[in-house]
């Protein structure tokens, strides 16, 4: 019996000893180790704050943004974990072409030509849910100075300003008017200088 419990005891001697050089070897190839342990008792309400306190634990790693120029007007770049392409180039003397594409599919193209500019913004292959914005800005004689700008919701703003209406008995007039779906506003001015150096300015807007 005595020879036996020893049998026993020499066996569990080696499994321990075997037991330490293991945990000593990770220990030497993965370096110390830490376990959080936690128990969670109340009602169910409370265990939001608990899952809020173990995220809390987690560790937060904040990776630099990194962007690589190619030279020929392409640039790759990846910013918080999403990758992204972004492309330049001239297509004339006065049109430029830009198209921005990330690793989601989400896609930006822009059309710059002299004084007007389209952007288009969609989603994957398909031009199905697209949308669109349009400006537009120039002169015409008699008319003044013209911006416009729509998109493919539907919504427009004209602007027309002319600062040289004419002149009646030494007024000067000027005006803008702004037309919008929900309506329009004009806005004159009128200028007149009066002895003594002094400037008489009056504005009517509707």
């Amino acid at each position: 019996m005595v020879r036996h419990q020893s049998c026993r005891g020499r066996r569990a001697a080696r499994c321990l000893a075997a037991s330490g050089v293991a945990f000593l070897a990770v220990q030497h190839l993965t370096g110390p180790t830490y376990v959080i342990k936690s128990s969670w008792e109340g009602e169910p309400d409370s265990l939001k704050d608990y899952v809020g306190i173990v995220k809390g634990l987690e560790p937060s790693i904040a990776l630099p943004a990194l962007s690589f120029e190619r030279g020929d007007g392409l640039t790759l770049s990846v910013d918080q974990g999403h990758f992204a392409a972004n492309y330049k180039g001239q297509l004339g003397k006065d049109t430029s072409l830009g198209v921005i594409i990330n690793d989601e599919q989400a896609w930006t193209a822009a059309l710059e030509s002299g004084d007007g500019k389209l952007k288009v913004t969609g989603q994957g292959p398909s031009l199905d849910g697209a949308s669109w914005e349009a400006w537009h800005s120039g002169s015409a004689d008699g008319v003044g100075d013209v911006s416009l700008y729509f998109n493919s919701s539907k919504d427009y703003k004209l602007s027309i300003a002319n600062d040289d209406l004419g002149e009646i008995a030494g007024t000067s007039f000027s005006g803008k008017l702004t037309a919008e779906p929900a309506g329009m506003v004009g806005h004159l001015e009128a200028r007149r200088s009066l002895p003594g150096n002094v400037d008489v300015k009056f504005t009517h807007e509707n």
